[in-house]
């Protein structure tokens, strides 16, 4: 059996010390020269994981499709311009009335929806779909590590360093490359906190823990700065107080500072709608409102950066097309993807549409899935950050050459 050293398992688990010394601050891997400043060209990308299968068509309903009223059911939406309607996108597609939030973004054409997306293979298991989400790869359990941190080596110059809002590393950010996590300190069971100065001398020599520490203090020095410069702004603008628009807040003032993370990712749950799901108003409303709250600030939280900004916001798989006997909808295959950002070439629809007739439906029941979900992730790696496709497909998301990137999604 192989020997196991303790900088693996910090590595694995990202806990050791850390969080027992620094309550808002862990790792998994680190740099020691981690400098990734804040410049004109700096590019960044927040990962948003939608945790339980969002239901896409609930999302950005297909409203003009013939077959849309009666395959939903009790949850069919009003149509534009009625009380409670969706929001006219294109004259067919339209965004959820709780997410009207997104409105502006979608006029600016800053907002693209990508439907019928769904992972390379089909699983209706939670754990199965959200590990191949965040692998990258074609099945489950042949990889240790996840998409995004395969590209870390490639974005020099862009981010030294990925920045998970969580207390644990997720998949899709495990892997040989530098990861830190963060979260407000309610996320965190209260612990003493034991005195830095003595800990940093007294691990000093150690080349794991005491650059575990070093960086673990530098980490909580930018956060705490990004916080107090962003508080001080927060008079002259109004942003919502919803936690989910917090932490997503907090993330975006973060990744602006100096020597700050350039990439991020943070996951919601929530989204497994099997009972009642509801319509207009309802948990899954409330859920796309907070969600739509936190992403319309974002252009304001990342100011001059939000031109080099991209934000994918993915999830496992969608639900059924036809609500169940509890008034929700069971785990289905094709679902919808959220693509924002000053480069984003939004304010439509991407993707095929094979409609909602019942011959249409996957196996006669889910939204037929006509797009990988990977082509959103290759078009944000190769049309934002540049990114050689033969890179791509050879480094990040190993055979899937047949996969193509979403084609012009950015400008």
């Amino acid at each position: 059996m192989a020997k196991v050293t303790r900088r693996d398992i910090l590595r694995k688990c990202a806990i050791g010390v850390t969080p027992l010394l620094l309550p808002n601050v862990s790792f998994s891997a680190w740099g020691a020269n981690n400098r990734g400043r804040v410049g004109n060209n700096s590019k960044f990308l927040i990962f948003i994981i939608l945790r339980g299968g969002m239901d896409g068509l609930a999302a950005v309903a297909p409203y003009g499709d013939k077959n849309y009223q009666k395959s939903r059911g009790d949850l069919a939406l009003p149509m534009p311009g009625e009380v409670g309607g969706v929001i006219d996108i294109d004259g067919f597609f339209g965004l959820h009335p709780a997410m009207s939030s997104l409105k502006k973004s979608i006029d600016k054409k800053e907002l693209a929806v990508i439907h019928g997306v769904a992972i390379p293979s089909r699983t209706r298991s939670h754990f199965d779909a959200q590990d191949i989400l965040e692998s990258g790869l074609n099945r489950r359990g042949v990889s240790e590590g996840g998409w995004l941190n395969r590209t870390l080596p490639s974005l020099r110059g862009h981010s030294e360093f990925a920045l998970a809002i969580s207390n644990t590393v997720p998949l899709v950010l495990q892997g040989d490359h530098p990861v830190r996590t963060w979260a407000p300190k309610h996320y965190h069971v209260p612990l003493q906190k034991l005195p830095m100065p003595q800990l940093l001398q007294m691990y000093d020599g150690d080349p794991v823990l005491g650059e575990f520490l070093r960086q673990g203090v530098e980490t909580e020095r930018i956060a705490k700065k990004a916080m107090k410069k962003h508080r001080s702004h927060r008079g002259k603008k109004q942003f919502p107080t919803g936690e989910a628009a917090r932490i997503l807040r907090s993330c975006g003032a973060i990744m602006t500072e100096p020597n700050g993370p350039r990439v991020a990712v943070l996951g919601t749950d929530g989204w497994d709608t099997h009972a009642a799901q509801g319509g207009v108003e309802g948990g899954l409303a409330n859920n796309l409102r907070h969600l739509s709250e936190a992403l319309a600030q974002l252009p304001d939280v990342m100011g001059e950066h939000w031109k080099n900004t991209a934000v994918v916001v993915a999830t496992e798989f969608g639900r059924t097309v036809a609500p169940n006997g509890t008034g929700g909808t069971d785990h289905g295959t094709g679902t919808a993807a959220l693509v924002m950002g000053g480069s984003v070439r939004g304010g439509k629809v991407y993707g095929q549409w094979q409609g909602l007739d019942k011959g249409a439906l996957f196996e006669g029941r889910d939204l037929y899935p006509t797009m990988d979900v990977r082509s959103v992730f290759k078009a944000a790696l190769a049309q934002h950050y540049g990114l050689n496709i033969n890179v791509i497909n050879r480094d990040i998301f190993p055979n899937s050459v047949s996969i193509p990137a979403v084609s012009r999604l950015f400008v």
